[in-house]
């Protein structure tokens, strides 16, 4: 189970796609917590005009409901894993490798 963990984390590594998904999450994340917290708490004169700020209960679910937007990019890059080892033929051998498939799929998640 160790050998699995490592080379699963060995695959991760080592692609450097993997590193720009994981560089483009934060940055997308990071965007969506910033980014409404600065519009929400702009001045626009007398009455802060029609956004309530980060004081209210709406305007803190409207930064929590962007920053959840970093997950895509976690998603997209499980996805990608998963379609290159079958496009390369990786999994194959794993899975000869291993005669449990289930010890396999958890070193995966």
């Amino acid at each position: 189970m160790s050998a699995l963990l490592k080379s699963e984390l060995r695959k991760l590594i080592y692609l450097r796609a993997n590193w720009l998904l994981l560089l483009w999450s934060g940055l997308f994340a990071a965007l969506g917590t910033v980014a409404p917290i600065l519009v929400l708490n702009s001045d626009n004169g007398p009455g802060r005009g029609v956004f309530s700020g980060t004081e209210t209960q709406e305007g803190i679910n409207a930064v929590f409901a962007n920053a959840a937007g970093g997950y895509l990019f976690a998603l997209i890059l499980g996805i990608l894993i998963m379609t290159n080892e079958y496009r390369h033929g990786t999994a194959v051998g794993t899975f000869l490798v291993t005669p449990k498939r289930s010890t396999v799929l958890v070193a995966k998640l």
